[in-house]
């Protein structure tokens, strides 16, 4: 029970956080909508958005008030449905470009250039990181991630 009750919270976190960053993935494009046109612009984004999904996860699990911990191999739960989150993107990311290319008529894609390599190089900073934060936990600690966890909290309720 303990278990789902894990994913649930996991979930609920990502969800919330989810929503948080759209709304400043929005407010960036609205304030920088030359940067938005770059296509490196999107990867550098989703770089930063994968180090504070990490922090932020990592920061409810060792927050003592919090249901989430590192006892009884949670951690390993928690790297799983990080890794499981981040794949999810990477295949959303695929699918939006075949829709993009068939839109398109298969032609180059020129706003935003797919390339599997950054996808999974994503994918690998996020796994270096989360490992990293066990290791080093002061890295978990900032006031971006520590306004993430009380935002997420503050929808929560």
């Amino acid at each position: 029970m303990e278990t789902l009750q894990l994913i649930f919270r996991i979930g609920i976190i990502l969800g919330i956080f989810g929503f948080i960053w759209g709304l400043f993935r929005l407010a960036l494009i609205l304030l920088f909508p030359a940067f938005s046109k770059l296509p490196q612009s999107s990867y550098l984004i989703r770089a930063i958005q994968y180090v504070f999904i990490v922090q932020t996860t990592l920061l409810f699990c060792y927050d003592q008030n919090s249901h989430l911990s590192l006892k009884d191999g949670s951690i390993g739960i928690t790297a799983l449905l990080l890794l499981f989150y981040f794949i999810s993107k990477l295949d959303r990311r695929k699918k939006q470009n075949v829709m993009f290319q068939f839109i398109k008529n298969g032609q180059e894609l020129s706003k935003d250039n797919y390339s599997k390599i950054s996808e999974w190089g994503l994918i690998g900073l996020g796994t270096f990181f989360f490992i990293l934060c066990l290791f080093k936990t002061e890295l978990i600690y900032n006031p971006i991630t520590i306004w993430f966890q009380q935002t997420i909290i503050g929808i929560e309720k």
